[in-house]
């Protein structure tokens, strides 16, 4: 086997562990920081014994009154990985080496296609969508303020724990981060693919 193919080879694994192809990135991600009310709601199979064994010893999973890993590791290890290569393959000018070094060319990054999967996930919650549209085009964002875009720009009347209910529920997807003074901004890989979607009728 050639270098080349060595070098598509491991870039194509690489890829292939990011949440938009591998599930087990995706359960990891969505649990960590989750309690564990939200956890047997959304991932009550994980919660069983056979799969939290390997949650607990192999990946660091530790259950308090919110999930979180083990500082240093493997699951807190692999999700900064899962990060760094969902970042790295944002850039353009990585993409277009590998497409010219290696004729590696991908349709969407990793980033792009983890937003589609999970707009498409919310696609009949429509109010859902609309706050991960404004926290990309205004973010960050306090929840008084959501509330009062929502109602002026899209016309949705909304109670602040409507919003929080939602929030809650988008959470899962890891899409959102909240600063030290509450503001809710999204994570910037994401921002791009999460705007241009505003015009679109998905989940309308």
């Amino acid at each position: 086997m050639k270098i080349n193919d060595h070098l598509r080879n491991i870039v194509n694994s690489l890829v292939s562990l990011c949440p938009a192809y591998c599930p087990v990135s995706y359960w990891l991600r969505s649990l960590k920081n989750a309690s564990i009310a939200d956890a047997i709601t959304c991932h009550s199979e994980l919660l069983k014994y056979g799969p939290l064994r390997v949650l607990i010893e192999l990946f660091g999973i530790e259950l308090r009154d919110t999930i979180n890993y083990k500082k240093d590791c493997l699951g807190e290890t692999f999700l900064k990985l899962v990060d760094t290569i969902e970042e790295t393959f944002e850039n353009e000018k990585v993409r277009k080496m590998l497409e010219e070094a290696l004729e590696i060319r991908l349709e969407k990054t990793p980033a792009q296609e983890y937003v589609e999967m999970c707009m498409e996930a919310l696609s009949n919650d429509k109010i859902s969508i609309k706050i991960l549209q404004e926290i990309a085009q205004s973010g960050p964002i306090g929840v008084e303020d959501l509330q009062i875009n929502l109602e002026r720009r899209y016309s949705m009347k909304c109670t602040r724990e409507e919003i929080l209910e939602k929030l809650k529920k988008i959470r899962v997807f890891s899409l959102l981060s909240i600063s030290e003074n509450s503001k809710i901004d999204m994570i910037d890989r994401y921002k791009k693919y999460v705007v241009p979607l505003r015009s679109s009728s998905r989940g309308m």
